[in-house]
């Protein structure tokens, strides 16, 4: 690696740091700054509920027109699912592709891709997790949207590929490998390498004290057991897709480096582990805008055609 290709990559990472220092904070995340950090030293134990309540909420936002209109050609439907309202979105006819979506997203962010697999004679299944888009719901975690994948697995799959992203990598993989999704062919999208790192961000931006932060922990140990986060360890699931799967997976990982929610060194660890078939750095798009990029949708639908093991493994 050369000394300017060093300077280079230097200056980009200063320049995403900038960034993140401009972002504009809220007034909610200011106000919850002000309470963890004044009242979180003296009563922790409460402190660390509202925390662990603030952990699990979802957020719904609008719609953009994109979304609206790629939604206008699909056909919509429910299920029950643990107490919520499912909302599924289907095109096509032929091998399923299932989209899973990220925390505080939705199905339809994914359905840019849906116009090129269509044209490559497969069917696409998107959904809203529990507290997500059009589903009910007001909390939801990644093992209880695991479990929604390998629930749709089971009613409309095997699923040709999966396309995932961000929180809807981990729960594709701990699908797999805990629940019982066949997953032959693998896309990964902006995913975290590991579940901590969210909790650690987290804790971070809200300058919640040590106190509380170990007693969210011990909730989070009653919430999943003891080995919650090397289960959840988005690396370590990659790295045992194939043993515990019975077969070999096709993946390709895909990241950008501006993306400020998640370092794209993640994806290259996850690409690492699962011996993907390609792991491919993009720039300028960030963590969403990726996935309406006219080069990353080719990309992927070139991949998922060429995952002809996926047909041999899974059908």
């Amino acid at each position: 690696m050369s000394p300017a290709h060093d300077q280079s990559e230097t200056q980009r990472k200063r320049q995403l740091e900038r960034r993140q220092q401009h972002r504009r904070t809220p007034f909610q995340i200011k106000f919850l700054r002000f309470v963890f950090r004044f009242i979180g030293p003296v009563i922790p134990g409460l402190m660390a509920r509202l925390m662990h309540y603030l952990w699990f909420q979802t957020h719904r936002h609008p719609m953009p027109a994109r979304e609206q209109k790629w939604l206008q050609t699909a056909r919509q439907s429910r299920i029950s699912f643990e107490q919520q309202d499912i909302a599924l979105y289907h095109w096509g006819e032929g091998k399923t592709i299932l989209l899973a979506h990220g925390w505080d997203g939705r199905g339809s962010q994914l359905a840019g891709f849906v116009s090129v697999l269509l044209k490559q004679g497969y069917s696409v299944l998107a959904f809203d997790a529990p507290g997500h888009g059009a589903s009910t719901g007001k909390t939801t975690n990644a093992v209880q949207i695991a479990r929604l994948i390998a629930r749709l697995d089971k009613e409309y799959g095997p699923f040709q590929a999966v396309i995932a992203h961000s929180l809807g990598v981990p729960a594709s993989l701990y699908s797999a490998i805990y629940e019982g999704l066949r997953l032959g062919c693998f896309i990964g999208i902006s995913g975290p390498g590991d579940l901590p790192f969210l909790v650690e961000k987290y804790t971070t931006a809200l300058h919640i004290p040590a106190p509380v932060i170990r007693r969210f922990q011990a909730q989070l140990v009653n919430d999943f057991g003891a080995d919650w986060a090397h289960r959840l360890a988005t690396t370590r699931m990659a790295g045992q897709l194939g043993n515990r799967t019975g077969h070999p997976i096709r993946a390709l990982i895909v990241h950008d480096s501006d993306d400020l929610d998640v370092p794209a060194e993640h994806s290259q660890a996850i690409a690492s582990a699962i011996h993907s078939d390609g792991y491919v750095l993009t720039t300028g798009l960030g963590h969403r805008r990726i996935l309406r990029s006219p080069a990353v949708i080719t990309l992927v639908g070139r991949f998922i055609n060429g995952c002809s093991n996926a047909d041999n493994m899974l059908d």
